[in-house]
């Protein structure tokens, strides 16, 4: 293959190719470098946007911690209001059966009806 050894070794072919080929790379990779900075700048802004993001969604979280503090703070003030009211039920249970034994009373020993 002489041919061959010609075209691989010989310096007045090999280096003017070899030039030609290595600047062709030389652009691609500079293209290359083009794209992946402005993906780079493309990444960045995401970045700042999801930091903005984290930043809101904490405050949100920050937000809804405090009324989750102020509804467990509700529902300790029902519950208070319903064992007033449950006390206010029984009281008037209690008043209840007191009138119904007035009523006996007056109706059986006196003949007085007070009920509507």
């Amino acid at each position: 293959m002489p041919v061959l050894n010609i075209v691989l070794f010989e310096p007045d072919i090999v280096f003017p190719v070899l030039h030609i080929v290595l600047f062709g790379l030389n652009i691609a990779l500079f293209g290359l470098n083009i794209v992946f900075y402005r993906l780079n700048i493309a990444f960045y802004g995401l970045n700042i946007a999801f930091y903005g993001l984290n930043i809101a969604f904490y405050g949100l979280n920050i937000a809804f911690y405090g009324l989750n503090i102020a509804f467990y703070g509700l529902n300790i003030a029902f519950y208070g209001l319903n064992i007033v009211f449950y006390r206010l039920n029984i009281a008037f249970y209690r008043l209840n059966f007191v009138f119904y034994k007035l009523n006996f009373y007056l109706y059986y020993f006196f003949l007085i009806n007070i009920s509507p």
